[in-house]
């Protein structure tokens, strides 16, 4: 039972020991988006309520071509935003993952038109994202 002693003292030291430790942890799961779909035009950093869009006018190409009109919301205020079109094959994979922004000046109460066109001739899909000009 002697030889034993030393044994069951390493085997409860150790119980003990792990007793304090958390338990591995799995990392968080994405949630899915609860958006059906993604907007089409995304207005960031609180532009939202002062940028208004039209009827956007979709060339299908090829290449894809698009048209946005656009109109700053402000009484007297003039806008300096940027914007950039993402373009996307049948399959939702963007075209080019971190399109140039392009700087735009929108006076105030005034219709000004965004527009690109996709570098790739198989895009079928596109977003385009405005924010205030950095």
């Amino acid at each position: 039972m002697r030889q034993y002693g030393g044994l069951l003292f390493a085997v409860v030291g150790i119980s003990v020991f792990n007793v304090g430790c958390d338990p591995i942890k799995a990392p968080g799961v994405a949630q899915f988006d609860p958006l059906p779909e993604y907007p089409k035009v995304t207005a960031l950093e609180g532009l939202k309520d002062w940028v208004v869009v039209s009827d956007v006018v979709v060339d299908p190409g090829p290449p894809m071509e698009v048209t946005v009109p656009a109109r700053a919301k402000t009484d007297y205020e003039e806008l300096n935003i940027q914007y950039r079109f993402f373009f996307y094959d049948s399959a939702g994979r963007p075209l080019e993952n971190d399109p140039d922004w392009h700087y735009m000046h929108m006076p105030s109460r005034t219709q000004v038109y965004m527009q690109a066109n996709a570098l790739d001739t198989t895009a079928s899909d596109w977003r385009l994202e405005i924010r205030p000009a950095r």
